[in-house]
């Protein structure tokens, strides 16, 4: 009877909105291994890459995707999967080997893309070429109004979140600190329509970068000398779920534990 229920793919991929990555890993391998509904196998595997990545675990991130992109060699999933490898490459330096090439998320990395990407992905792309010609507030001008427009934002799986990392880099490097810190609170904000049981939605890219949200967060406020209870939770957060990362990950939780003690931070 629990199977029949239409809701039940949603389990795994709305526990991160509990801030718990680790029971969406795990209840997603769980569904995964379902010999029932496509649906609850298709949202497990999503679940899990996008839970492996909030865990630092770039390598089981990987695994599971192609898991995900061979048990539904969907156009859809193919392309979530490929820019998954490219986002982390972007926007996680060093934490990928040899990411995935062809969509427009390469032109932020100073490449050239595909030919005619959405109407807001171009708006995003202009705002970016500002930004490398030294402009940073002309960036964060331009792009300020696809930052309001939430719909806008839904023409790309991965526009929200590519959008949000980008306006907090400018910002942070146009020493607007304010901004930065307000921006890198995005992804504690959910826009769900429905139960997320179909194809990767934004808010799974948004809470599969959360955790990376939290260390730029955590490493700007130390920069500009904070020592409040924000830079402690960020600080804390980063500890508790990169802890069991990879090297790259683990190492930054290591720092992030570390100054959690400097700091004298409650708890």
């Amino acid at each position: 009877v629990v199977q029949r229920f239409p809701g039940l793919a949603a389990g795994p991929r709305l526990l991160p909105t509990v801030d718990a990555p680790a029971g969406a890993v795990w209840l997603g391998n769980h569904f995964a291994a379902s010999a029932g509904s496509t649906d609850l196998r298709r949202s497990g595997l999503i679940a899990a890459t996008v839970g492996w990545l909030a865990l630092g675990r770039v390598d089981s991130m990987q695994a599971t995707a192609a898991r995900l992109r061979a048990a539904f060699p969907e156009p859809a999933i193919a392309r979530f999967v490929a820019q998954l490898s490219a986002a982390v490459a972007i926007f996680d330096p060093g934490a990928i080997a040899d990411p995935v090439r062809g969509s427009w998320l390469d032109a932020l990395a100073g490449r050239r893309g595909p030919p005619a990407p959405p109407g807001p992905v171009r708006r995003l792309l202009s705002a970016d070429s500002l930004a490398r010609a030294g402009d940073l507030r002309g960036a964060l001008a331009a792009s300020a109004p696809l930052a309001g427009d939430s719909a806008a934002q839904d023409a790309d799986v991965f526009l929200r979140t590519a959008l949000f990392l980008r306006r907090a880099e400018w910002a942070g490097n146009a020493d607007s600190v304010e901004l930065a810190r307000r921006i890198l609170h995005w992804h504690e904000q959910s826009s769900l329509e429905g139960w997320p049981i179909g194809d990767p939605q934004p808010n799974d890219v948004d809470w599969a970068f959360g955790t990376l949200a939290r260390w730029r967060l955590a490493r700007l406020l130390d920069r500009a000398g904070a020592s409040d209870r924000e830079l402690c939770d960020a600080y804390r957060n980063v500890a508790r779920l990169w802890r069991g990362g990879d090297a790259l990950h683990a190492a930054r939780a290591d720092t992030a534990g570390t100054r959690y003690r400097d700091l004298k931070c409650p708890g």
